[in-house]
């Protein structure tokens, strides 16, 4: 996770007072008041392995808390992520609420499995994982290498940032539209080529046959690196003047090459 291009970013800045359901905008209340960054701003709410990237558009004092107004691109229902029984119950009916076990990952969060009744967890690590899912059950009734530290559902909210970025996102630098308004908006200003030094294409990045943009360039010499400073000043001016004989050899090899 990244918040504004850091590398870190604290997850629990602010927890909520209660549950948010699946709407597109809707108001929620934070426990205790904080200082946000200017709106508008990102935050992501989470539980457990829930996590939504939601913006905040309004804040209002509330008592000793606040209330956020947010837009929700993509809606957790954290009212139900725990499941409702009987209806998503995915084991043999008997098995919940039984004080035997904690049935765990069987669609529907067991009171068993609550933190403090110390029943035997089952189906935990989960058989035939690639990856160890861990010997607890959290709130939501899944594996978790961790044990659960609440009894209930809190959601948490982060700091305020103008963007995050989760694991596996695309992150776009650089200008966003037609060449034509990129410009018309730089003016008459100097521009960078995306492929500097390239004679080729001058300076442009050409397609090749795999469909991929590449730059091509041309190898104006080798330096080594137990040259003395000398010599890499004679190396340099030989690439200006573009006189590849007077760059001296190495070990038997030629100082400068034409391939491309």
């Amino acid at each position: 996770l990244a918040c504004d291009r850091q590398p870190s970013m604290n997850l629990s800045f602010a927890e909520l007072a209660s549950l948010p359901s699946a709407e597109k905008e809707s108001n929620v209340s934070v426990v205790r008041g904080t200082s946000w960054p200017i709106l508008p701003f990102r935050v992501m709410l989470s539980f457990e392995e829930f996590m939504e990237v939601v913006t905040v558009t309004d804040i209002i004092p509330q008592g000793e808390g606040q209330t956020l107004t947010i837009n929700r691109p993509s809606p957790i229902n954290f009212e139900k992520i725990q499941g409702k029984f009987p209806e998503d119950w995915q084991c043999p009916l008997k098995w919940y609420n039984d004080s035997k076990t904690c049935d765990c990952e069987c669609g529907v969060f067991d009171p068993d499995c609550t933190p403090g009744t110390f029943l035997p967890v089952l189906w935990c690590p989960l058989p035939y994982a690639k990856v160890d899912t861990g010997s607890f059950c959290s709130l939501s009734g899944h594996c978790t290498p961790f044990p659960p530290t609440d009894d209930k559902i809190v959601v948490k909210v982060s700091e305020g940032c103008s963007e995050i970025n989760r694991p596996g996102e695309l992150q776009l630098d650089g200008y966003l539209g037609t060449e034509e308004a990129f410009r018309t908006e730089s003016g008459d200003g100097p521009m960078c080529e995306p492929c500097p030094g390239d004679d080729v294409y001058g300076g442009q990045a050409a397609l090749d046959s795999d469909s991929y943009y590449k730059c091509w360039t041309q190898t104006a010499g080798v330096v080594h690196s137990d040259w003395s400073p000398a010599l890499y000043e004679q190396a340099a001016a030989a690439v200006v003047v573009g006189n590849s004989d007077s760059i001296p050899a190495t070990n038997g090899s030629s100082g400068a090459t034409g391939t491309p």
